[in-house]
């Protein structure tokens, strides 16, 4: 009964920003078709309290942008075939400081490599999630995000996370905690707080074009109970 409460409360979320949105009249932002493509390394791949990697990991993205929506292939690649690895397609619409996005996730590991064309409900590898995300303002510095797994997880596990953002200088630093209402895909047995921590990353402009990031993160996953530091090194 709590799975469909917290399911029915989301739904009505979903339907509700949407109706509210796509009448509202276009903003000049991206009017052309443009593109953008990045790459990262980082020490540990640690998604939401999950440990998915025990070594380094390369991520590299590419996205599409035009008018309001966004395209974009996230993958991740492992140095050992043990280690997670990941390639996800999304759609999200944005409208000021609100999004709604499509997400799917196809995780695998090198060992077994399943097939991607599988979405039997019962075999796939493929969860497709639900987002709806308001990215914060100068008078509120919050990053709130709902998620939704609606396919590929029997549980239809929930996700929250709240994300304080501020400033030391040059440095951005990103406060957070994140909680799973329900056993199941986070953890089969726990449920409630299992991600907090904070990001501080510095930027350096190159040119126009490009830019260097370093962040560091320090996270603990309460599910597992274990502390993580993360470095991560990008180019965008």
């Amino acid at each position: 009964m709590p799975n469909k409460r917290f399911k029915i409360i989301f739904l009505l979320l979903i339907l509700t920003v949407p109706g509210q949105i796509k009448c509202l009249p276009q903003t000049p932002e991206h009017e052309k078709l443009t593109g953008f493509i990045g790459l990262d390394l980082a020490s540990k791949y640690i998604w939401r309290g999950l440990k998915l990697s025990e070594g380094p990991v390369i991520q590299s993205n590419a996205e599409l942008f035009f008018r309001r929506w966004n395209f974009g292939i996230w993958s991740l690649a492992g140095f050992s075939a043990k280690d997670c690895s990941e390639i996800d397609i999304y759609l999200s619409y944005t409208y000021k400081n609100f999004s709604l996005t499509l997400n799917d996730y196809f995780m695998f590991n090198d060992s077994m490599v399943p097939s991607y064309t599988n979405y039997n409900k019962n075999e796939t590898n493929h969860v497709i999630e639900t987002i709806i995300e308001y990215s914060g303002s100068d008078s509120f510095p919050f990053r709130l995000t709902a998620g939704l797994n609606f396919f590929g997880d029997i549980s239809n596990s929930t996700y929250f996370e709240a994300v304080w953002l501020t400033n030391a200088g040059e440095t951005e630093i990103e406060l957070l905690a994140g909680l799973s209402p329900q056993k199941g895909y986070y953890d089969e047995n726990k449920s409630g707080l299992n991600n907090m921590g904070g990001n501080f990353i510095r930027r350096l402009t190159i040119n126009d074009t490009i830019i260097l990031s370093l962040k560091f993160s320090c996270i603990y996953a309460p599910f597992i109970d274990e502390l993580f530091i993360v470095t991560t090194l990008g180019l965008n």
